[in-house]
């Protein structure tokens, strides 16, 4: 039964993933459903139910995703944008852009002029922060199911947005991954947890920036790294709605996650510094195959592989 619930998980997600894939064009929900292997009612159904919106909604959302990052960050007009993104009526645009996000285009521009320009969020999340995704379900099938059946767009379909392009590898080689430049974090106290990474981890503080709604976009770098930092996230205050925020707030407390392995060329030198800053340490550090590890607890609950590499 577990794996069968799994496995019907991940077939939502696929379908959901395809909307957010091709959200500049029409969206013919039949089209997913059959994919997924669902009726189209069962199927609207089904996503509601695991995601809090319907699939129009979704869609509307996602297209309103690249609109307020060039709102945010790029001189182009409001109707410039909205061909963009795929909507041909500056007025549907408006009308759109204000139900997932709550203010109009313009407004939006402004009182992100008046923070002082974009500030160094990437859309994605400013967007699901923005328009508290996921909203409750009976509030997104009443406004934007649509009927259930399609979410129509009269937007050319040839139209595409120049925010999604990329340029294609260099034909001497194969365009990589460099890093991941932001892990996500979950924590139980976001001002605790500022002041056990900076000052008993020794990491600094990168941004702290209040958003709308009480969020907070917290990061911190490593102490060592040159880019990758980690954002500190408490779920009651992000894009999660209140049951999934606990449910992971829950597995936070429990100990359960673990956001990965923190590296060191001094396992046992600086397990004894960070002991004596206080910081909590599971297991002490041991020989292993791969090197010298140590196990640590943040102040929230999440642990780290503390390793030092062999070699």
């Amino acid at each position: 039964m577990h794996q069968r619930h799994e496995l019907a998980l991940k077939s939502r997600r696929r379908a959901r993933d395809r909307i957010g894939q091709g959200y500049e064009r029409l969206l013919r929900v039949a089209v997913l459903a059959a994919g997924a292997g669902y009726p189209t009612t069962r199927f609207i159904h089904a996503i509601r139910s695991s995601y809090g919106e319907t699939p129009g909604r979704d869609h509307l959302r996602r297209r309103m995703e690249p609109a307020s990052e060039l709102l945010r960050s790029a001189k182009l007009t409001v109707t410039e944008i909205c061909l963009l993104v795929g909507v041909s009526s500056p007025g549907g645009f408006g009308a759109q852009f204000t139900r997932v996000l709550g203010t109009s285009p313009t407004e939006y521009r402004r009182e992100a002029a008046h923070r002082g320009g974009p500030a160094p969020i990437p859309g994605c999340f400013a967007l699901m922060w923005q328009s508290g995704l996921p909203r409750e379900a009976a509030a997104a099938a009443r406004e934007f199911s649509d009927g259930g059946r399609q979410f129509e767009s009269s937007a050319p379909r040839s139209r595409r947005p120049i925010v999604t392009r990329h340029p294609p590898p260099d034909p001497g080689g194969v365009a990589m991954i460099t890093g991941i430049s932001i892990v996500s974090v979950w924590v139980l106290d976001q001002d605790s947890a500022k002041q056990f990474y900076s000052e008993q981890l020794g990491c600094e503080v990168t941004n702290d920036i209040p958003l709308e709604n009480g969020m907070r976009w917290l990061t911190v770098r490593p102490p060592g790294s040159t880019g990758q930092e980690l954002l500190l996230l408490d779920p009651s205050r992000s894009m999660l709605d209140s049951e999934t925020a606990q449910q992971v707030r829950t597995l936070v407390a429990k100990g359960a996650l673990s956001p990965g392995v923190m590296a060191t060329t001094d396992c046992r030198g600086d397990y004894a510094e960070l002991t004596s800053r206080g910081v909590q340490f599971n297991q002490p550090p041991a020989d292993r195959p791969y090197g010298v590890e140590a196990v640590l607890r943040d102040d929230s609950g999440n642990w780290y592989s503390f390793t030092e590499r062999q070699g």
